[in-house]
């Protein structure tokens, strides 16, 4: 779970990560959008109905949650990282491999 300081609530915050740079992966797309703010960073998730019924949507969230908690403490101040994950694809692939790809995504997204 990602403490609540770290996490994305507000419609219009998502909507200003969504305007950040764009990653493209096999499972999901990751947004960042860095900011001057002297703030924590924070993450949100976007898993659409299309991913499958609720078990399969929850079992996406968590498995990105759990992704991107350990990922925080690297991004800079201010920053809001929005993941949204694909159908199918992000439903088939393990807690490793979508791990491994959250890593390469997101040294792409601060590079």
């Amino acid at each position: 779970m990602l403490p609540a300081a770290n996490r994305l609530r507000k419609k219009s915050d998502f909507a200003i990560a969504l305007s950040g740079r764009k990653i493209n992966s096999k499972s999901f797309q990751l947004f960042l959008h860095r900011s001057l703010e002297n703030a924590p960073p924070k993450a949100g998730l976007i898993v659409a109905k299309s991913v499958g019924n609720s078990v399969v949507r929850h079992r996406v969230a968590r498995k990105l949650r759990h992704a991107i908690s350990p990922m925080l403490r690297s991004l800079p101040e201010g920053s809001l990282l929005v993941a949204r994950a694909f159908p199918q694809s992000a439903a088939d692939i393990s807690s490793t491999q979508l791990r491994d790809e959250f890593e390469i995504a997101l040294k792409k997204a601060l590079a």
